[in-house]
């Protein structure tokens, strides 16, 4: 997923329309940072010494172009905000008489939704079209929101505001991007939501045989129909068009901790189809009567650290079984694809563990850090003379989708 206010939007922050960034109310904001009142005051033509007095000292030149004459000449100021992690910046083009004047000023503010006692719930979400006003919006999910990106620039072509809403999940968030239509109403262009919940323990549980039954580019009907129930909606993006819409479906497996994910665009038909797949089967590696042993895990991981490329087919042939399939992800192509395999040692909660991603059409581990085992402290001590054992490989964790960040100075 890619990452993104008119002088009218000015006039709206400065009347307290509710599009002001309020700063934390447990703390006095720092000195030298930029503040909403503060971003309310600059507007196109301002001159760059105006901007410097009203936000601060802080201020840094991050990109800055000249070319002959000044009809190209361009600086961009960047400022800290409340947030660590906000920013604000501020273009400037330079007059022929060579003073620099504001032409745009943006905002990614840093900070998340506030949480309200009011949260979003999934049909608000689906209330929320394209094309409506912010105004529905907000009646929509029961409070005005919080803004964490804003833009503006000459007209209104590329003017956008990013409001946030909270979540039953203190971990989700739903994200509504609107634009300025020309006669100065915001209209929604983009939503997305994060609901930050696990797949329902349903009693039908995703096996193995259905999920391999599942294939890149099958539909969603395919799917529900074939793990047995419609599973749960964790993460939802809609945009103008169908080419980026995405949605993502959990379905529980057997063991409480493992899951089925698919992640599914949306054809221009407006049918769902599968665009990657991902299991986590949480079990332990399947006994065996051929345990693995450190002399049998010692030699891949040698090979390892010198280089070569371990197959997925050699591994077994070295352990001498199969080993029990942990993870598996599939994307398009092949670059994103994944398998986490276990093998059996003899001793409960003491397993090998190889990662393999796909090369040139064969599973393959490529570094010593795809393979892990209960031997790995031992083996380290004795080839480094290191006092510290290593760790076992961590467990795969489910990643939660970044909030979007629109790149709203692009006119793409």
């Amino acid at each position: 997923m890619k990452r993104i206010l008119g002088a009218a939007v000015v006039a709206v922050l400065a009347a307290g329309a509710g599009l002001g960034v309020p700063a934390a109310a447990t703390a006095a904001v720092p000195s030298g940072v930029v503040t909403s009142k503060e971003f309310a005051k600059v507007a196109y033509g301002n001159s760059i010494s105006y901007v410097r007095s009203t936000f601060g000292s802080n201020g840094k030149v991050v990109d800055r172009y000249d070319g002959p004459g000044t009809a190209d000449d361009y600086v961009r100021v960047e400022f800290p905000t409340y947030y660590a992690a906000g920013t604000v910046e501020i273009e400037f083009l330079r007059r022929s008489s060579g003073t620099w004047y504001l032409v745009a000023k943006y905002a990614l503010w840093g900070n998340t939704a506030k949480r309200t006692a009011d949260k979003a719930t999934q049909s608000e979400f689906h209330t929320v079209k394209q094309g409506n006003t912010i105004t529905h919006a907000r009646k929509a999910f029961g409070t005005s929101g919080t803004i964490t990106e804003v833009y503006e620039a000459p007209g209104t072509k590329f003017d956008g505001v990013v409001l946030e809403w909270p979540t039953a999940s203190v971990d989700g968030w739903v994200q509504v991007y609107f634009t300025k239509s020309p006669s100065g109403t915001w209209k929604v262009d983009t939503r997305s939501a994060y609901w930050a919940v696990e797949a329902r323990r349903t009693a039908d549980k995703a096996t193995e045989a259905e999920f391999d039954a599942v294939r890149i580019g099958n539909s969603l009907d395919h799917a529900r129909s074939t793990f047995g129930t419609g599973g749960t909606i964790g993460y939802s993006y809609d945009a103008p068009g169908t080419v980026d819409d995405a949605t993502i479906i959990g379905w529980p497996t057997a063991s409480p901790d493992g899951y089925v994910e698919l992640e599914l665009g949306k054809r221009s038909s407006g049918a769902w189809a599968v665009a990657a797949r991902h299991a986590y089967w949480a079990v332990p590696a399947k006994a065996t009567t051929n345990p693995a042993t450190e002399a049998e895990y010692g030699t891949l991981r040698d090979k390892l650290a010198n280089g070569y490329q371990v197959s997925l087919s050699e591994a077994r042939g070295v352990f001498g079984s199969a080993g029990t399939v942990v993870y598996r992800g599939d994307g398009p192509g092949t670059d994103g694809d994944q398998l986490l395999v276990h093998w059996y040692t003899g001793t409960d909660g003491a397993d090998v563990l190889m990662n393999f991603v796909v090369s040139g059409g064969t599973w393959t581990a490529l570094t010593v850090d795809d393979i892990a085992g209960p031997w790995s402290g031992a083996a380290a001590r004795r080839s480094l003379s290191s006092p510290e054992p290593s760790e076992p490989a961590p467990a795969l964790e489910r990643e939660q989708p970044e909030r979007p960040s629109w790149d709203l100075r692009s006119d793409g």
